[in-house]
């Protein structure tokens, strides 16, 4: 079991956002992971998948700027590294479900894979749970970059954080866990929880986020909204396979996978 929760800690991949800071009175650029994702096979072509919102700016949809991937190598000086997002990204796949703002997930194709990259693969083809499989008080586990806690460990090591969820409710082709999740969570994929008997990892699903709970404050005067309270419910939509399938199976994903081949048989 130990091996199984190495595994899917080593598949996990942080984005981070470029920010200059004032440190010793010099303005310094600083790399400060922001969101996780995670490589997937689809096909034997390597992939990211994540929530939505992680590349997009839930207010204006315009593409986030300044992103970086931070990930574990095989150099033994320099245990990870980073590189620019943008250079990275062959096509992006768009399919009638995620052109609806509603639907928090995408999957996008990456280049090549770098040569000093030292991150396992989740084949979500061959290794994944059904929601009929699925019951509610099932547990589950998340890897993520957490806020507040450190992403790199002290042998420079892209380092994930490892919580467990109970499963509350199933619905179609979302389930909500009961647990809390903090900005930074979002894009994580989630696994049933490994037991001594059921040692290997079974993908289940994308983090989208937590559900919110508002209060909203009126005037007695004017009945405008003056404040609104906005809380953490403490459950969380997770994206599951039902819906991830529609994805890959769409008429979108297929054309991509093609150009994507022809691409690579060209260039071979």
């Amino acid at each position: 079991m130990k091996q199984t929760i190495q595994y899917i800690k080593n598949a996990t991949i942080f984005i981070a956002q470029k920010q200059t800071k004032m440190i010793h009175g010099k303005q310094t650029v600083i790399e400060k992971a922001t969101w996780t994702w995670c490589l997937i096979s689809i096909e034997g072509l390597l992939h990211f998948i994540t929530a939505r919102h992680v590349l997009y700016d839930t207010k204006t949809w315009m593409w986030r700027k300044n992103m970086r991937l931070l990930y574990n190598t095989s150099n033994r000086k320099k245990k990870y590294n980073s590189i620019d997002l943008e250079k990275q990204i062959n096509e992006w796949i768009f399919t009638p479900l995620i052109r609806n703002k509603h639907k928090d997930i995408i999957i996008c194709p990456i280049q090549h894979i770098w040569e000093d990259i030292q991150t396992n693969i989740i084949d979500i083809g061959q290794n994944h749970i059904k929601e009929s499989q699925m019951f509610e008080t099932n547990d589950l586990i998340y890897c993520s970059y957490h806020p507040w806690v450190t992403e790199i460990s002290k042998d420079l090591r892209i380092d994930p954080v490892i919580r467990k969820w109970m499963l509350s409710r199933i619905n179609d082709g979302t389930i909500y866990m009961d647990w809390f999740t903090f900005p930074g969570n979002s894009g994580s994929a989630v696994y049933m929880k490994p037991t001594e008997t059921k040692t290997w990892w079974e993908f289940v699903g994308i983090i989208s986020g937590y559900i919110p709970y508002r209060d909203i404050a009126t005037s007695n005067q004017t009945g405008n909204t003056r404040v609104i309270f906005e809380e953490n419910t403490g459950l969380t939509i997770v994206y599951t396979m039902k819906y991830i399938n529609a994805m890959l199976q769409s008429k979108t994903m297929k054309q991509s996978l093609q150009k994507i081949k022809k691409h690579l048989a060209k260039h071979a």
